[in-house]
């Protein structure tokens, strides 16, 4: 409840005023929430025989991510249709995507906020709304597909795909330094096990009347510590 209750605040004060736009950014999140939950639960009962509460936050959590880029630019059934495309193929990405690929994904980030992200920008340059960003800046609003302008689908396309370039960059660089370090600190510890053996390595021989001997193993040891072992 704590994470929609701040997504929709979030979202609702990105305009900055107390006004419709404001209002309607707030509705749309709150149905794309409800109607995430809703289908991720519908598709975890049809799948697996049950639904889970976990499920349903993922769902939701899915709805909010999906929404985000489009509030305040859609009407809210618009965030409904959002929230319900987000709760199926987030859930998609988080179990058949996520098996397919073999991707280390505990906490389902990837599935739910980045595919969810980059859906609901690809939906917001087909439901935005003229009427609700008109202003200063936008004298005649942002429409979208269905608003008579196509070519937004694919600006926000080329955001997508300059969000992931950028993400994958990002990314590689400090994983192949930490990759790097990871070996060297590998390889030196190998080198240290094999140069400095351990004193109390022993090995147990049993002689023919059953009785155990304890021997130190052929290994050179500190004269240091010789007195210990």
């Amino acid at each position: 409840m704590q994470i929609i209750g701040r997504m929709i605040q979030g979202n609702g004060g990105s305009a900055l005023a107390a006004g419709s736009r404001a209002a309607f950014a707030v509705v749309a999140t709150h149905l794309a929430a409800s109607a995430g939950a809703l289908t991720w639960m519908l598709l975890e009962w049809w799948t697996r025989g049950k639904p889970s509460v976990l499920g349903m936050i993922s769902g939701a959590v899915a709805g909010l991510g999906t929404i985000t880029p489009a509030s305040g630019f859609v009407l809210p059934w618009h965030g409904i249709v959002i929230g319900m495309t987000a709760g199926a193929v987030c859930f998609w990405a988080c179990t058949k995507l996520k098996q397919a690929l073999g991707y280390d994904d505990s906490l389902d980030v990837f599935g739910v906020h980045g595919i969810g992200g980059a859906v609901g920008t690809l939906l917001t340059g087909v439901f935005a709304t003229a009427a609700l960003s008109i202003g200063p800046n936008a004298p005649a609003g942002n429409p979208g597909l269905l608003d008579g302008n196509p070519g937004q689908v694919l600006i926000q396309l080329y955001g997508i795909a300059a969000t992931i370039t950028w993400s994958a960059l990002a990314t590689f660089s400090p994983a192949q330094g930490h990759r790097a370090d990871r070996a060297a600190a590998g390889e030196q510890g190998e080198r240290d096990r094999w140069s400095r053996p351990d004193p109390a390595w022993r090995s147990t021989s049993v002689d023919v009347s059953g009785q155990e001997h304890i021997k130190h193993a052929p290994c050179e040891i500190d004269p240091k510590i010789a007195d210990r072992v």
